[in-house]
């Protein structure tokens, strides 16, 4: 009988052994599995932050690139306005804020009054707004060639160095005139005292209308030579 217990005994402590050793290696299994998944998730950690520091490198790059190639925005630059020729029997000039000049004729005729300031290299603009007793919209705006200077007691011609937009006072239709007699149509006919813009592009050589900020259709192009507006 105590042979009996004795054996019994050893063979629980031999189990008892057996399930130690089966835990200890499934706690050494555990920390390996553990310390590669650490190993893996450090692994992406510093993968990640080497990713962050290319592409913020990258950036940096292209940011200085973009800086070096982008071109120098030259700022809007307002001209004095000078009348090529004033004729006091005809009209007065006065300055209103030493920006914006204010012209006034005194006899009922067809007179033109052209600027000093050559345009050349670049986009430049003039604003107006007409007011006129004897016809409403009776003006025009445009550019005359340099070389060719408009007569005292004349308005801009059909024939000869201008190109110029109508108002309402010539034409319902707000038509177009260039030097060579051409004509278009399907503008705004402008009237007094609305807001008036011509852009003229030396670089694509266009000359543009608008009317209270509106851009019109009809534009002059095949400009090609030194003009001044009128």
């Amino acid at each position: 009988m105590e042979r009996k217990e004795e054996e019994m005994r050893r063979k629980e402590e031999e189990l008892l052994r057996e399930r130690r050793r089966a835990d200890e290696a499934e706690q050494r299994n555990r920390r390996l599995e553990q310390e590669k998944e650490q190993e893996k998730q450090e692994k992406e950690k510093k993968e990640a932050e080497l990713k962050k520091l290319k592409d913020e490198n990258e950036n940096l790059k292209s940011n200085q690139k973009q800086q070096i190639e982008k071109p120098i925005q030259k700022l809007p630059q307002d001209f004095p306005i000078a009348i090529l020729i004033i004729n006091l029997e005809y009209q007065d000039f006065s300055d209103i804020n030493g920006v914006m000049k204010m012209i006034t004729q005194k006899q009922e005729c067809n007179i033109c009054s052209s600027l000093t300031q050559v345009m050349e290299n670049g986009i430049w603009e003039l604003e107006a707004q007409f007011n006129t007793a004897q016809r409403d919209g009776m003006g025009a705006l445009g550019i005359v060639q340099d070389t060719f200077n408009i007569p005292v007691g004349h308005g801009p011609s059909t024939k000869s160095s201008t190109a110029f937009f109508c108002g309402k006072g010539y034409n319902s239709n707000g038509i177009v005139y260039v030097k060579n007699g051409n004509n278009a149509q399907e503008n705004a006919a402008f009237t007094n005292n609305q807001i008036l813009k011509i852009e003229y592009d030396s670089g694509k050589g266009t000359l543009h209308l608008f009317v209270d900020g509106a851009q019109q259709p009809i534009y002059i192009s095949g400009i090609d030579e030194k003009v001044r507006f009128f």
